[in-house]
């Protein structure tokens, strides 16, 4: 199949493109080679200045019926950062004209309306310009799907130039992370240790190299200039990088150059360290791989009403379907401290729900999905306990009690405990130990099939709200104003045992979980942030039921209800 090509719509055509060129005065040309052997619509004309005129191009894209407008590109024009390395123009600035769908014509007028405000009025043009930074690193010809993590800072104290060892987790492409940055060899002085968060794209194989600090970025970022530039002014470099890779028992490992130069950002007008990465191939190939940093506000640039979220602290009871996808959600918020309990292993049937997948298949779900909030987010602490809450799990009866007690007294130093173990047992005894420790609970679970599910706030404080024991005295008794919505039930409710009677789980869809685990991200959200000043709504509700089969299966229904506690709850009154 072929896509519609914009010249045969009846809005346009490359006839009429060519009409508006000499309507405005514009000499500018169709490359009819190009056309026809390849379908690009290409003009070529000249950007005019006054007396100063430049070669430009006119390309246009397949969507220029759509709203793409057309890329004009002066490759000899230096107009700052208003041009790109390859020589495409902004011509998004608001000061240049309507940001609207524009034909070839009109971009050729807002280029030169650009040229002549860079040339007398660039107060102008500065204060209407997006309040963006524009990266030097931007432009730079990275090797595709390459990535050196670099979680180590640039600190000047550094000194001026070392060597540096980059853990490899894959070679072609070149994937790693950054683990040691040294100032002197062979005797190194290690200046940083290597962080937890960098063992994310480590590996067994490890290339040293060489870096240097620059006062300003290479003169130009694409790649023959970037060889040409350390041929020259960083040829004493070079070579050292290139003996250092010849000593290497590995054949293949390629030399490796780390710059640390200044780059513009986070804000226009701030300048920040930043890396640049080179390597050699033994056959002399020169590849950019892409340097990624992280940082620590990073987290909070997308979403800055959560940034109270780095101060609390979640329990996670059971991460299953339902629980493993509600952490990495609270993960992504910024959650700073995770508590993980869980005595299951990972099964390959678990990843049609599961955050995890076949490559954890036989660890611990704690211990893998431990390891994915932590790429998730580097900065938050996670602790992996693989037991059963009130279970005989210990090899030694002696110590059952024991290890009990010393995960209660861990779930009620959380803030919230998120109960999502689908355990009923388990559920009550969590009940118990947060209402002992006035700790709140947020015990989340599907009904049968997955056609329901339900968040309910266990909260403490002056005006706690009931229990799991209070619900379910409840909704047997339906007494007074107490209303309990009936979760929506499959009418062929399905059980699966894949690993015998011991090990049993539920039919249901992974969508439909993945809608009650935001479901109840959102509500431990606004429980968290009751007191923290979160930018979310708080809670003012006990209870949320949620039906995903009503009359419109794609937005599920709910129902939102007080859930005051039982006279009889034994939890409660115990």
């Amino acid at each position: 199949m072929t896509a519609p090509r914009w010249w045969d719509s009846p809005h346009h055509s490359v006839e009429g493109e060519l009409a508006y060129f000499a309507e405005a005065g514009l000499d500018f040309a169709l490359d009819r080679e190009l056309f026809d052997t390849a379908e690009v619509v290409r003009f070529d004309g000249e950007l005019r200045c006054g007396s100063q005129t430049s070669p430009a191009t006119v390309i246009y894209p397949p969507a220029y019926d759509a709203g793409q407008h057309p890329l004009v590109v002066v490759p000899n024009l230096d107009i700052g950062r208003h041009r790109s390395p390859n020589g495409a123009l902004c011509l998004d600035h608001p000061v240049l004209g309507e940001i609207a769908p524009m034909c070839g014509a009109e971009a050729v007028q807002r280029a030169e309306r650009l040229w002549l405000l860079w040339e007398t009025d660039r107060s102008r043009l500065h204060e209407e310009e997006a309040d963006a930074p524009d990266p030097w690193g931007n432009y730079v010809d990275y090797a595709a799907e390459t990535a050196v993590l670099v979680d180590l800072p640039a600190e000047p104290q550094l000194g001026e130039r070392g060597y540096l060892h980059v853990s490899l987790a894959s070679l072609d492409p070149l994937r790693g992370s950054l683990v040691r940055l040294r100032q002197t060899h062979p005797s190194p002085l290690e200046l940083i240790a290597p962080p937890a968060t960098s063992t994310v794209l480590c590996g067994p194989r490890e290339i040293q190299g060489v870096w240097q600090r620059l006062e300003a970025p290479p003169p130009d970022p694409m790649l023959p200039s970037l060889h040409g530039w350390l041929l020259g002014e960083q040829e004493a470099l070079l070579t050292r990088a290139l003996s250092y890779a010849r000593s290497h028992p590995d054949p293949e490992m390629p030399a490796l150059l780390g710059f640390i130069y200044p780059d513009e950002g986070p804000e226009r007008g701030q300048y920040h360290d930043t890396w640049l990465f080179l390597v050699i191939s033994p056959g002399g190939v020169l590849q950019a791989p892409r340097p990624v940093a992280l940082r620590g506000d990073e987290t909070w640039i997308r979403q800055p009403g959560l940034a109270p979220l780095a101060h609390r602290s979640v329990a996670i009871l059971g991460v299953g379907a339902l629980g493993s996808q509600i952490a990495a959600l609270l993960a992504r918020a910024g959650v700073a401290n995770f508590l993980l309990v869980d005595s299951d292993v990972l099964s390959p049937g678990n990843r049609v729900r599961h955050e995890l997948d076949l490559a954890d298949v036989g660890r611990f779900k704690t211990a893998a999905l431990g390891d994915r909030l932590r790429r998730i987010n580097p900065g938050c602490e996670v602790t992996e306990r693989p037991q059963r809450l009130g279970g005989l799990m210990a090899p030694m009866l002696s110590a059952v009690q024991a290890g009990d007690d010393a995960l209660a007294a861990q779930l009620a130093a959380a803030d919230l405990i998120v109960n999502a173990s689908a355990d009923t047992a388990a559920g009550f005894h969590c009940s118990k130990i947060a209402r002992h420790a006035g700790t709140s609970v947020l015990h989340s679970w599907v009904g049968p099939g997955a056609w329901g599910a339900r968040m309910l706030i266990q909260r403490s404080g002056d005006e706690p709200s009931g229990c799991t024991e209070c619900l379910a005295r409840w909704q047997e008794e339906e007494q007074g104003n107490v209303q309990v919505p009936p979760l929506a039930a499959d009418p062929t409710p399905g059980e699966v045992i894949e690993a015998g009677c011991a090990d049993p789980s539920f039919t249901g869809s992974g969508f439909e979980l993945s809608a009650a685990a935001a479901a109840a991200a959102r509500v431990a959200v606004q429980v968290l942030g009751e007191d923290r000043n979160v930018e979310y709504p708080s809670a003012d509700f006990d209870l949320l039921s949620l039906d995903f089969r009503g009359l419109d299966s794609a937005h599920p229904t709910s129902q939102h209800n007080r859930l005051p506690i039982h006279p009889d709850c034994s939890i409660c009154h115990g």
